[in-house]
């Protein structure tokens, strides 16, 4: 009697629906879902592929970008976009303003710490202030350092 008494209640409606999401039956109905929401993300979604790496660049062909090493202003182009140019052969003259600014700059400095140098290599030798013949073109230097 005890066997169709728990039969009976296994037949139960509520019994087989508590028994359908069980633990187990749970867990699986979780990943099939998951992987369901990844798959149509995957098939959906985009993403960017980077990759880095360090090597050599050689170009597939012999074109080749030209870039200058210091900018400026173009004052003149010798070549047009097409034009085969030969080795040596100058394709651009750059604007020498600035150029030459930089350099009156970095002379006027060298300058300055020359007559600097040779006042103080005299107070520290303790000997008579004499400047070096370089100096001689710019008497407003020496009078400067001699204050």
């Amino acid at each position: 009697m005890k066997i169709n008494q728990h039969d009976a209640a296994m037949d139960d409606p509520d019994i087989q629906r508590e028994r359908a999401f069980s633990g187990a039956g749970r867990i699986v109905l979780i990943c099939s879902l998951l992987f369901l929401i990844l798959g149509i993300w995957a098939w959906f979604g985009r993403l960017d592929e980077v990759s880095t790496g360090n090597g050599k660049v050689i170009p597939s062909s012999r074109e080749q970008v030209l870039q200058s090493l210091d900018g400026g202003i173009l004052a003149q182009l010798t070549v047009r976009e097409g034009d085969r140019v030969q080795a040596n052969q100058i394709v651009a003259r750059l604007d020498p303003t600035r150029l030459a600014s930089n350099v009156g700059e970095s002379a006027a400095k060298y300058r300055a710490s020359l007559a600097s140098s040779a006042r103080l290599t005299a107070e520290v030798s303790d000997l008579p202030l004499a400047f070096p013949a370089e100096l001689n073109g710019w008497p407003d230097l020496i009078a400067a350092e001699t204050r």
